[in-house]
C-alpha cells in the first residue's frame, strides 16, 4: 500500500513539472520541491515576417524616377504620361497613300482628317462652308421701312423698338380719367395751358381775374 502511494506521488510530481495548467501549489509539488530547468515546457514564439522597406527612388522629374515613385514600370508610366522627359516618342504612323489627298496630308501630320480640315479648311476634300447670303438691298431714306430693312427686321418691330423715331408713331401716354384740365389735356395730346386757353372753365384751369 505504501509503495502504491509513493508511485502516485512520483507521477504527480512529473505532471507538476511538465503540465502548464497544473496546480503547482499541490502537495506533490511542495513535497518534491522545484522542478529542474530542463523539465520546463518549451515555448515557441511566432516568427513575425519582416516587410521590406520602400526602395529608394531618384528625385528627378524623369520617367525612371517618377515610375519608381509610383511603383509602376517605366513602360506603363510612359503609356499614361507620354510627354514626360525620358519617355520615347510613339513611332510615326505609316501612311499607305500616294498623292496630295486629304487622307495623305492628315496622315503625314499625324492628325485626323477632321482636325486637319479644322486647321486648313480650304484643303481639297474638306467640307466647304456655305457661302454667306449677300445682304438684300435696302432704301436709304430716313423712314421706318428703310431703317427696318437695314436692321433686317419688320417695320412693325422697328417702330415698336423705336417709337417716334424716323416717322414711327408715338406710343400713347397713359392719361388719368378725371374731368380735370390735366387729364383732359393729356387725352387730347396738348399741353394743359393750351387746353385751358380753349376751355378756361374746366376744373383745374386758373381762374381769370375780373376786369373792372
Amino acid at each position: 500500500m505504501r509503495v502504491l502511494l509513493l508511485l502516485t506521488l512520483l507521477a504527480l510530481s512529473w505532471s507538476c513539472c511538465n503540465a502548464q495548467n497544473f496546480n503547482f501549489n499541490s502537495f506533490a509539488c511542495q513535497f518534491f520541491g522545484d522542478c529542474d530547468e530542463s523539465d520546463d515546457p518549451v515555448v515557441i514564439e511566432p516568427v513575425v515576417p519582416v516587410r521590406p522597406g520602400p526602395r529608394p527612388c531618384c528625385l528627378a522629374f524623369t520617367s525612371p524616377c517618377l515610375a519608381c515613385a509610383e511603383g509602376v514600370t517605366e513602360a506603363e508610366y510612359c503609356r499614361r504620361n507620354p510627354e514626360t522627359v525620358g519617355c520615347k516618342p510613339p513611332p510615326a504612323p505609316i501612311c499607305r497613300c500616294i498623292g496630295d489627298s486629304l487622307e495623305c496630308k492628315a496622315c503625314t501630320n499625324g492628325v485626323t482628317e477632321e482636325q486637319y480640315c479644322a486647321d486648313y479648311p480650304d484643303t481639297d476634300g474638306c467640307p466647304q462652308k456655305p457661302a454667306p447670303t449677300p445682304p438684300r438691298p435696302c432704301c436709304r431714306a430716313f423712314s421706318p421701312k428703310c431703317l427696318a430693312c437695314a436692321e433686317g427686321i419688320s417695320e412693325e418691330e422697328y417702330c415698336e423698338k423705336n417709337p417716334g423715331y424716323g416717322g414711327c408713331p408715338e406710343k400713347p401716354r397713359p392719361c388719368c380719367k378725371a374731368l380735370t384740365a390735366q387729364c383732359l389735356s393729356c387725352v387730347e395730346g396738348v399741353s394743359e395751358e393750351e387746353f385751358c386757353k380753349e376751355k378756361p372753365n374746366t376744373i383745374g384751369c386758373p381762374e381769370e381775374e375780373p376786369v373792372c
